[in-house]
């Protein structure tokens, strides 16, 4: 099947969609301008590559930790990161400072100069470690004979998810178990296919309100 013009700009909007509403879930996300995050999915076979779907369009946005940490809002499933940030932070402030009282002890003294020199010491200890995570999202074509096909008939395959490959964004690491960690770097629950057909006679109210839903479910 050749995915038509209405299946790309439905496919266009609905990410789009997605990446607005990831944008004003989460303020650490760097991207702010209008359709900025959203790519098509290569879908052509040239040297070195063998396309997996039949095209589509994907969204990725990198958004801060430290940001997220400073605003109080931190996807829960990355807290862990912060907490060794923090006593990472605590152990060269002992190191480096080791006449003075730990750096929460300062952080919350009475002590109104050391408690500055302490907050300021763990902002710029943080802002040195920044890092990204990435919020991801994917409407893809898939054709009857594509690998991920489900039905056997052309579909559109459709799901939103918090990546945590922390820096890169990668959202399978075949060799992460050897080192305790996951292969699997994605979390997320919403996941959707569609009819090709009816996903090409939807309009943009369905189209919104299934962005709505999906980023209701993200971690």
């Amino acid at each position: 099947m050749t995915f038509t013009e209405q299946h790309k700009s439905n496919a266009y909007k609905l990410a789009l969609a997605i990446a607005d509403g990831m944008k004003s879930n989460d303020e650490a996300i760097f991207y702010y301008g209008e359709g900025e995050g959203v790519e098509p999915i290569e879908d052509k076979a040239r040297d070195g590559f063998i396309p997996y779907t039949s095209g589509g369009f994907e969204v990725c946005l990198p958004a801060s930790l430290n940001h997220a940490n400073s605003s109080g809002r931190i996807p829960s499933p990355l807290q862990h990161i912060i907490d060794t940030w923090l006593n990472d932070a605590a152990e060269e402030w002992e190191r480096l400072n080791p006449e003075q009282l730990g750096l929460w002890d300062c952080i919350c003294g009475d002590d109104d100069d050391l408690r500055a020199k302490a907050e300021e010491f763990e902002s710029d200890y943080l802002c040195n470690s920044d890092e990204c995570y990435f919020w991801k999202a994917r409407v893809m074509f898939l054709d009857a004979d594509d690998r991920q096909n489900e039905t056997g008939k052309p579909e559109v395959f459709i799901d939103a998810y918090l990546n945590t490959d922390i820096g890169y964004g990668r959202d399978h690491i075949p060799w992460m178990p050897h080192y305790g960690g996951k292969a699997n770097q994605t979390i997320g629950s919403f996941k959707l296919t569609i009819p090709a057909d009816s996903f090409a006679a939807l309009d943009d109210d369905a189209l919104d309100a299934l962005a709505i839903q999906a980023v209701k479910q993200l971690p």
